[in-house]
């Protein structure tokens, strides 16, 4: 027996909205709800040309997040910079060295003297004061990027300063007020307007290095962070390959995870639980040569142009958006942001889609885009609302994924099902195409039966719902993606929104653009569920399909991002 479930005109009542990944859900779990939350912070704030400007281009990736040890290999000769930024060890790059945490005690909530502090959505002023900072302090004092208590800065209404608390400039970490304050006339001769304040927990934290060679002797014990830079005299090679050791092996060499390789700077930095984060800072181009193969692939030229802008544009809009409230980082090297790979990806063709693009962004308002894109859109691309569940982005508005621009109208099961199960005649439509994988083609249209024992295990993993007794869409938006399912459990029913927490709910759902069908037994228990779907990824922004099938038509990539960004305009920074 078979049933669709979008026939339901059930009253949704707003349980608890969260502005995030996009659940609505029955929680008590507030710690839950602050994770989710962090995806709203998407966009807000868009970073203007005259920011990204003003920063160089240059941004933080982080390569390896939380581990326990990093290994190692500059291709030439580096220096190993302190905490106060003077040189502390000379990497040759003849072999691996690694680094490991030392273990170091943490005051609850040290005392700092902060320079200058700003809205966690603005790291660019904060970084370019760090630097200045460094120049100035670093010889005799620490000057880190630090997060302060809630409501330090509560008499500046200029900083907003939200449960996380603002950002700052912070010289020195210390365990009472007392030693605070026998630094603070030495700061205030450069900075009459520092003040002691008090820093979040963790967010300056007194992680200690123990760097060794092969043999195991210790090259340096050094407090954090560590910044490698090129040896005035390693004029050619500027490149540091970056790996992860496992604990499981007992040669860290062979043992480890596959190396990063990552140009010019390099920042390790520690947390109070004794892991470590590699953080590549380099120019944005040069980023970009390890994120356009990996995430495009092989494709038409004029494609890789498409995706270099979008590339660049979105990784700048991150930089001050607060994606991430860690201060250490923009930006991670895998899908939460863009995969980069560094530059052992990099090839001849992409890389002349950035040399010809250089410096190149899209701009809405003066504002650089934020470019989101997925691989395949199924014909029509999604809102940003739609995924997201937060305030509408103008650039970022669904469309029929052709040359004429029709009105999107899928809001209901009848029409989104049409839609699914037809091929029409759209960018993203690979049939037959010369330059989609064949690995790829399968992602236009797709069919994905769930058993009910599948859904139990898969929807338990995240919540206890006990054995799942039904499946229902309640809400879908114009662009036919569904945007709220209830799951009605043996010990709960629960209400689940947005596309990641769908996806993840749904095990092996390609995306939220699908109609749902339902199948019982003849007891009327739920038997399995099949979803009947299109595309690939969330569908906001370019289509990377509709993207190589453009391009293989002889459209050049300014038509391509005029097709997926609404209204956007073209400059260099």
């Amino acid at each position: 027996m078979i049933r669709d479930t979008d026939d339901i005109h059930t009253s949704v009542v707003s349980l608890f909205r969260l502005n995030g990944m996009g659940a609505r859900w029955r929680m008590t779990n507030l710690a839950a709800c602050f994770f989710l939350s962090l995806w709203g912070l998407r966009f807000v704030d868009a970073t203007s040309l005259e920011t990204i400007q003003a920063e160089n281009y240059e941004i933080n990736v982080c390569v390896k997040k939380a581990v326990s040890s990093i290994r190692l290999k500059p291709s030439g000769a580096y220096d190993v910079l302190d905490a106060k930024g003077q040189v502390a060890l000379r990497l040759t790059g003849e072999e691996y060295v690694r680094i490991d945490p030392a273990r170091n005690w943490q005051p609850e909530r040290p005392f700092t003297v902060s320079v200058f502090a700003a809205s966690q959505y603005d790291k660019s002023p904060v970084r370019r004061v760090a630097r200045e900072a460094r120049e100035k302090l670093g010889a005799q004092h620490e000057v880190r990027v630090g997060r302060l208590e809630p409501g330090e800065f509560k008499d500046d209404p200029s900083i907003r300063d939200t449960p996380y608390g603002a950002l700052a400039v912070c010289v020195g970490n210390f365990d009472t007020l007392e030693q605070a304050s026998e630094i603070l006339a030495d700061v205030r001769a450069h900075y009459p307007q520092a003040r002691i304040t008090r820093a979040k927990s963790g967010s300056l934290p007194r992680a200690r290095f123990r760097i060794s060679a092969v043999d195991g002797s210790t090259l340096a014990a050094l407090r954090g962070p560590l910044t490698l830079v090129p040896a005035p005299e390693n004029s050619n090679a500027h490149e540091i390959a970056v790996g992860t050791i496992s604990s499981r092996y007992k040669n860290w060499l062979t043992g480890s995870e596959a190396d990063v390789l990552c140009p010019d700077r390099m920042i390790v930095e520690g947390d109070i639980k004794y892991r470590l984060y590699a953080i590549n800072r380099t120019h944005v181009d040069k980023y970009l040569r390890g994120v356009v193969p990996a995430e495009m692939g092989a494709a038409p030229l004029e494609a890789l142009k498409a995706q270099a802008v979008a590339s660049r544009s979105e990784a700048l809009a991150k930089v001050d958006s607060g994606h991430y409230l860690n201060p250490m980082f923009d930006l991670c090297s895998t899908q939460r942001t863009q995969v980069y790979r560094g530059m052992d990806a990099a090839n001849q063709l992409s890389d002349q889609a950035i040399l010809e693009t250089a410096g190149l962004v899209m701009l809405h308002e003066n504002e650089v885009v934020d470019a989101v894109y997925s691989a395949n859109c199924g014909g029509v691309t999604a809102s940003a609302e739609d995924v997201w569940n937060g305030e509408p982005v103008p650039y970022l508005r669904a469309r029929i994924d052709a040359r004429t621009n029709s009105k999107v109208n899928l809001a209901t099961y009848d029409r989104t099902s049409k839609w699914v199960n037809s091929y029409p005649n759209v960018f993203s439509n690979p049939i037959r195409s010369t330059v989609i994988p064949k690995s790829q083609q399968k992602y236009f249209r797709w069919r994905k039966p769930i058993t009910q024992k599948e859904l139990t295990l898969g929807i338990n993993r995240w919540r206890g719902v006990g054995d799942v007794k039904d499946v229902r869409v309640l809400e879908r938006s114009q662009s036919g993606r569904v945007k709220s399912i209830q799951i009605i459990g043996a010990k709960a029913t629960i209400e689940i929104q947005g596309y990641t927490w769908i996806r993840r709910m749904l095990p092996g759902a390609s995306s939220t653009f699908f109609v749902l069908t339902r199948q019982f037994e003849k007891n009327g228990l739920l038997a399995s569920i099949t979803l009947h779907g299109a595309g690939y990824g969330h569908g906001v922004g370019m289509c990377q399909t509709g993207a190589r099938q453009m391009a293989d038509q002889n459209l050049n990539y300014e038509f391509i991002l005029t097709h997926y960004y609404t209204g956007i305009k073209f400059a260099q920074m």
